[in-house]
């Protein structure tokens, strides 16, 4: 435990790669109802990782939720970033 840092926490990047971002931008754009586990799949990260990631997009307010989580769809609200 002497060989942890003590700040390992805060040395977690708070951006989402630009590149990541765009490409979940243009998977969501192509199929407004993609999946979560297929966007994962896509892009080879795991689901919490784009679940962050649509998080970040949804306060920045680039995407959106419409309608239930099952039935409901993605919105793209700004893609001129």
């Amino acid at each position: 435990s002497e060989n942890v840092p003590e700040n390992v926490p805060e040395n977690v990047p708070e951006n989402v790669p630009e590149s990541r971002v765009d490409k979940i931008l243009e998977l969501v754009e192509n199929n407004k109802r993609i999946t979560i586990p297929i966007l994962a799949d896509k892009l080879s990260v795991n689901e919490k990782t784009i679940k962050r990631d649509i998080e970040k997009l949804m306060t920045q307010n680039r995407l959106k939720r419409v309608g239930a989580a099952r039935s409901g769809y993605w919105d793209i609200i700004n893609n001129d970033h």
